[in-house]
């Protein structure tokens, strides 16, 4: 069997949201809930984030299942004699619904807004925020590396961004400068290096994932970002 050639990764940009990057911080997440009297969802936690898409972005990520990743996943079963891959009938239907822009199904990884998001964008200004996008980590709950991009600011805009560790850039971060606490990380701009796969066991779809989120420490982090012990419900009822 030839050597499968995977698409490149895609690198998304947008405003974290109920970031969970450990499992030390499902068991925060749970000891809030706990606090607050709100009863366990329906799903179980895992390691997830969330980001908050604009117009551009939301684009961006639809084009590349259109264009890129859903036409390989409809060939992935005839080049592994179907070791690997979902039924192509199944990726036909994920086309339409992506075409048609129908994320009510919630198996892509591209989803609606649900009220709590509006009041939330719309309290905190985020802007122009149109969809949000679901991302899971690693496998067997490992947890999702963070890092950050910076460039120095009497450095042109056409210089590349640099990969540094957060200790680097903690004089940026206000008071919130401890990355294990809950939702840290929350209200700021992220860059989050994706892949996605095509699944049909317990339904059908496509999800998406990453080892790794970037806190984009060259734009400016709002005060009220990261670890805020949010009067909001976390959204794990929405992961199906």
């Amino acid at each position: 069997m030839a050597e499968i050639e995977y698409p490149k990764n895609l690198n998304v940009n947008g405003i974290m949201s109920f970031p969970l990057y450990t499992v030390e911080n499902i068991n925060q997440l749970q000891e809030w809930r706990s606090r607050k009297g709100i009863p366990k969802p329906r799903f179980d936690d895992r390691i997830s984030l969330t980001l908050l898409l604009t117009q551009a972005q939301h684009d961006r990520v639809k084009n590349y299942l259109l264009e890129t990743y859903l036409p390989f996943a409809a060939t992935l079963q005839a080049q592994t004699d179907k070791k690997k891959g979902i039924d192509p009938k199944l990726i036909a239907k994920l086309v339409k619904l992506v075409e048609a822009e129908d994320w009510s199904e919630k198996n892509l990884p591209i989803r609606d807004l649900n009220e709590r998001d509006v009041e939330n964008i719309e309290k905190n200004e985020y802007g122009d925020i149109v969809s949000k996008m679901k991302i899971s980590g690693p496998p067997e709950q490992k947890p999702i590396g963070l890092k950050a991009l910076f460039r120095e600011d009497d450095l042109p805009e056409t210089e590349p961004l640099e990969v540094v560790p957060l200790s680097s850039v903690t004089h940026l971060m206000h008071e919130q400068t401890d990355h294990t606490a809950l939702w840290w990380g929350a209200g700021w701009p992220f860059r989050v290096n994706v892949r996605f796969n095509a699944f049909e066991a317990q339904g059908y779809g496509v999800s998406a994932y990453t080892n790794m989120a970037y806190l984009q420490a060259h734009r400016e982090l709002r005060q009220f970002g990261g670890a805020q012990d949010a009067d909001v419900l976390a959204d794990g009822d929405d992961w199906e």
